[in-house]
């Protein structure tokens, strides 16, 4: 797909230094999370290293809580103590 736009005549994309530079460190960010998931699955429990890579979101919640302010419900932080709960009963 985007090599076809790339060949579409007339086809400019937006050079915005500020975005090149972002989308550098979102590359070199998950660069580093494969490069650190690979090392975890080489020295740990798959299935423990496999499970808590399937509770990234909480991440996403903690991000948008910090940075973008968003609301948190009684629903999602009980979500997210069970959730870490679960991380330290499977890591024992």
């Amino acid at each position: 797909m985007a090599l076809s736009l790339i060949a579409w005549p007339g086809f400019r994309p937006a050079t915005d230094p500020k975005g090149i530079f972002i989308a550098f460190l979102g590359g070199l960010a998950g660069s580093f999370g494969s490069i650190l998931y690979n090392v975890a699955a080489s020295k740990g429990r798959i299935s423990v290293v496999v499970t808590l890579t399937g509770l990234y979101p909480l991440v996403t919640i903690f991000l948008s809580f910090f940075l973008l302010h968003e609301s948190l419900g009684m629903k999602d932080i009980a979500a997210m103590g069970l959730a870490l709960s679960a991380i330290a009963l499977i890591s024992l």
